[in-house]
């Protein structure tokens, strides 16, 4: 891997991470919660989807070793009256089914915004620290069933980041807001 492309990989993962804290900025509750039909997710699902993806992935880097997840260390389940089935089948929210998601009352917007900042720092620090020996070491990938460097996991990263950005923009176009981050 050149590091031209890790130099891209390590710009392109944070910059995901910025647009996505801005997407949200200045926005209500109200406006966090509003979903436009029944079975969709609200961009307050979303960022905590992003955010407990991101705590994840920064737990499993082995550099120079795991730590453990900011959702457990904080007690945040608990503390913001979140029911197990809202984790889904992998504690990130992935799997659960529309109508339990749409049940989300996420607490007032500082926590969660507080939450995705740190875990967005978190593995920011990491990809700070990308070279040719971190992109290639494995671990065990939330992206994939079973090992895969991390090199492999920070492109899905970008990718799975990226889709739900599109997402949080629509929504806000939707909502007759600046659906875009990008301009």
């Amino acid at each position: 891997m050149s590091g031209d492309a890790i130099e891209l990989a390590r710009h392109r993962a944070k910059l995901v991470h910025q647009q996505i804290l801005k997407a949200v900025d200045g926005l209500t509750d109200d406006q966090l919660a509003w979903r436009p039909v029944p079975r969709a997710h609200s961009l307050g699902w979303t960022l905590w989807h992003l955010a407990r993806g991101a705590d994840a992935f920064q737990a499993s880097v082995p550099h120079p070793e795991p730590r453990p997840q900011i959702w457990q260390t904080e007690d945040l389940a608990n503390r913001w009256s979140l029911a197990e089935a809202l984790m889904g089948t992998n504690g990130l929210g992935t799997g659960v089914d529309d109508d339990v998601a749409a049940t989300l009352q996420p607490p007032p917007k500082g926590a969660p915004v507080d939450y995705a900042k740190k875990t967005f720092g978190a593995l920011d620090a990491i990809v700070d620290h990308l070279d040719e020996d971190l992109w290639c070491r494995e671990h065990i990938s939330m992206f994939f069933d079973g090992p895969a460097t991390v090199g492999r996991s920070v492109i899905a990263a970008i990718s799975h980041d990226s889709r739900h950005l599109g997402e949080m923009e629509y929504i806000k176009g939707l909502m007759g807001l600046r659906g875009t981050v990008t301009r």
